[in-house]
């Protein structure tokens, strides 16, 4: 992942005036992105190398840098819920990260092992879905290589289920173990109704007093969205650099500076809007 600052060009000059702070400061720490990714390389990271817990730490730090971007050029295009569904892996990596600082790396070694073997146990559907495709093309030597794997994964999971697995069920788990169940209740199950229920959000597209579609959703909570991501990628950066160099990166006072200046701006605009006693 390089090249970030061509990445990150607003999509609608309009609403990046209006938001422009906040656009600004999370341009800023996805482009701290690339020196960090230097730093990494430069002590030739190699993932066999590495235990579940570093790999986990490594994987979450690319999910939060790729969702980053996708949800700076999605909300600096207007596009409130779409943003908002961009979020929703975020405010899952910011309960995760809240488990790993207040709990210790060591009680997440057990679930970093169980997050890998949860993506194997995923891996069935791809796999399926590719013997599906190969069948129909008749490509035999395809199938039985397809096949074969299908078959060890399919024995090794035999009548497990997705709820079997964290991230799923053990969610609310970590949550709470965190300190985070109010947040949990409040932020991540509001936003995992939000993607999965398409009819829960119809008004926030459909107008039925006048039968109309909204083209471009409201840009009214923008601000909170790309807030969010911001101290997601915060708590990011904490368990990253202790992981792999054992004392914080340089600059990141300068980044909880903004962010409480981030906090601190969209709570009074909040309350500019609350109507006067």
């Amino acid at each position: 992942m390089s090249n970030l600052n061509s990445f990150l060009s607003p999509k609608d000059e309009e609403v990046y005036k209006q938001l422009q702070m906040y656009f600004d400061y999370t341009k800023e720490i996805l482009l701290y992105s690339e020196p960090i990714f230097y730093e990494l390389n430069k002590i030739k990271i190699k993932a066999h190398e590495m235990d579940d817990f570093k790999n986990l730490i490594m994987y979450c730090f690319l999910k939060s840098t790729s969702h980053g971007m996708n949800i700076w050029i999605v909300a600096s295009s207007g596009h409130y819920i779409e943003a908002s569904i961009l979020l929703r892996p975020i405010i899952e990596l910011i309960i995760q990260l809240k488990y790993i600082i207040n709990k210790g790396r060591s009680n997440f070694i057990r679930l970093s092992k169980e997050f890998f073997i949860y993506l194997r146990y995923r891996e069935k559907n791809r796999i399926q879905i590719a013997l599906n495709i190969a069948t129909e093309l008749k490509e035999q030597i395809i199938i039985d290589n397809i096949k074969e794997n299908l078959n060890r994964l399919n024995a090794e999971f035999k009548g497990k289920k997705n709820e079997d697995f964290w991230p799923g069920q053990k969610l609310k788990e970590i949550a709470i173990q965190a300190g985070l169940l109010r947040y949990y209740q409040t932020v991540y199950d509001l936003y995992s109704k939000y993607i999965h229920s398409s009819l829960d959000n119809l008004y926030q597209y459909y107008n039925p007093s006048d039968l109309s579609w909204n083209i471009k959703p409201s840009t009214k909570h923008i601000d909170e969205i790309l807030i969010t991501f911001f101290e997601a990628y915060f708590d990011m950066m904490t368990v990253l650099a202790t992981e792999f160099w054992g004392h914080p990166f340089t600059g990141f006072d300068h980044f909880d500076h903004c962010l409480n200046g981030m906090k601190e701006k969209s709570l009074l605009k909040m309350e500019s809007k609350l109507p006067n006693n």
